[in-house]
């Protein structure tokens, strides 16, 4: 059986990671180069050879990945520090 405060903390936990995973579809989909949410699935699949995918794959998706992992080393350290 689940506490009430392990159900809680699933359930921040669970919206958090919704939101985090909202906004790097955002930030896929915004820049100078605007690129539809709709297309995005599109391009991936079919349109290796495009401007598109080259601007999803080599500069925006980078980009999401390396801040996931800054903002979660700082959080890590942050917690050391504290520990």
């Amino acid at each position: 059986m689940i506490s009430a405060r392990t159900g809680k903390w699933t359930l921040m936990v669970a919206g958090l990671l919704g939101l985090v995973l909202a906004v790097g579809l955002w930030a896929l989909c915004t820049g100078s180069a605007g690129i539809d949410m709709a297309r995005i699935p599109h391009i991936l699949v079919h349109g290796q050879d495009t401007v598109e995918f080259s601007i999803l794959m080599d500069i925006r998706f980078p980009r999401i990945l390396l801040g996931l992992a800054i903002g979660g080393s700082l959080s890590l350290a942050g917690t050391l520090l504290q520990g």
